[in-house]
């Protein structure tokens, strides 16, 4: 069930990416930015979304565009190698990628520069998305306990929901980081002796 919310928050995106590029190519008050650059922000979500399964991170913002250095995975780690840990939610990501994707564009003198409202379009639909994430948690607590919350304050709900979203945030992430910390030491373990227990000296 998740992968599958998952692959259609990658199908939003997408689909965000091909309505910003028309809604500028039909807008005769901004510049019409080229369509490499949405090819490039097409590219940099495929990305995210294949290497979800893996170990998802920030890509280098000093690379070009969001693309990644020579050897290194589509997220920016180097397999085999270990780094500090600092796992970051698929949303995050999204919205790095995209910003990448502004800067590289900004910086490019042979490319016209694409009007801000085409990746702040594009933001908008990822923290919808979050959004809608948070919803689902909540709702399933409400489902979960059988709560009637018919007669709760919107205010009230709202505020709820916004916490529930920053405690939720803070409890994946510790988890996020127990778990690579753990993926990270089994890597260096392969390195070190093909996996062999007997090849770590404990001090």
């Amino acid at each position: 069930m998740k992968r599958k919310r998952t692959g259609r928050l990658f199908d939003i995106i997408q689909g965000a990416i091909d309505v910003a590029q028309e809604a500028n190519r039909k807008n005769p008050d901004e510049p019409t930015a080229s369509g490499g650059l949405f090819d490039v922000l097409r590219e940099r979500v495929k990305e995210v979304q294949q290497g979800q399964g893996q170990r998802p991170t920030p890509v280098n913002p000093r690379s070009s565009g969001g693309r990644t250095r020579s050897g290194s995975g589509t997220d920016g780690y180097r397999p085999g190698t270990t780094r500090r840990s600092n796992p970051k939610n698929i949303f995050d990501i999204l919205l790095e990628r995209v910003e990448d994707t502004r800067q590289a564009n900004e910086q490019n003198p042979d490319e016209e520069t694409a009007p801000d409202s085409i990746f702040d379009y594009i933001n908008e639909e990822i923290e919808k998305g979050r959004e809608r994430q948070s919803r689902r948690g909540l709702d399933e607590v409400i489902e979960e306990y059988n709560i009637d919350i018919t007669g709760i304050r919107k205010s009230d709900l709202r505020q709820i929901r916004e916490d529930f979203l920053e405690e939720r945030e803070f409890l994946f992430k510790k988890y996020a980081k127990r778990l690579e910390a753990n993926a990270n030491r089994r890597t260096s373990r392969k390195g070190k002796g093909g996996g062999s227990i007997k090849s770590i000296r404990i001090k």
